[in-house]
């Protein structure tokens, strides 16, 4: 069985795609297996009339993902490259999957920044690891009040950590990282968090966001 398809991947693929409603406008990770897109029809969570943002920087990829898109969806954006290369300030976003390979950057936060929602649904995959890059180290530093606050959030019933293996540094500090990109502009709330292991430690989290 590939990776991709594993049974924690297909348990978060349909967390991260049930969502209210049907969205306007989507953003998508999806590979050449365009697995949450299918998902998602499936699941009437995007229609035709879906705008589809979709994501990748495989050329090759990009080809196969972009005849999906023909066959599927009215209007697309096939964006070939760097998520954080994406204008995604042209749009305005109700859902969203971010399914990240690697840990959660500065270049990541700074693209975070610049989404516009509409009462948005996101939820987000990003690597852990015990070893924290800087960026990681200077989140656990930061001290406001605010933060003190979101990481009781973290706590909360619901929310599935295990911190396994010493990963509990790199798990609060990837959450305050998207908690960071968007608390000064949108009312901001941590919906659910769960760590899992395909062939890495990886978090999937998913928040309610609201002008």
């Amino acid at each position: 069985m590939k990776t991709y398809d594993g049974v924690f991947k297909r348990m978060v693929r349909e967390l991260a795609v049930d969502w209210q409603g049907v969205a306007k406008t989507a953003v998508f990770l999806p590979s050449d297996s365009c697995l949450c897109l299918k998902l998602a029809i499936d699941k009437k969570k995007i229609n035709k009339n879906t705008f589809i943002i979709a994501v990748e920087k495989d050329y090759k990829k990009v080809k196969i993902i972009e005849n999906f898109l023909k066959s599927n969806f009215k209007n697309y954006y096939m964006h070939h490259g760097e998520i954080h290369q994406l204008n995604i300030d042209k749009f305005i976003i109700d859902r969203a999957y971010f399914d990240f390979c690697g840990q959660i950057s500065d270049n990541i936060i700074d693209f975070l920044n610049k989404i516009n929602i509409d009462d948005a649904e996101l939820s987000f995959t990003f690597h852990i690891a015990i070893r924290n890059n800087k960026l990681i180290n200077i989140l656990n530093s930061l001290n406001y009040d605010y933060l003190n606050g979101f990481k009781n959030q973290i706590y909360k019933t619901g929310i599935h950590l295990l911190y396994k293996n010493g990963y509990k540094k790199s798990v609060e500090s990837t959450l305050l990282g998207i908690y960071l990109s968007f608390i000064e502009t949108v009312n901001i709330k941590l919906q659910f968090a769960y760590e899992y292991n395909d062939t890495s430690p990886m978090l999937f989290s998913k928040w309610k966001l609201t002008n």
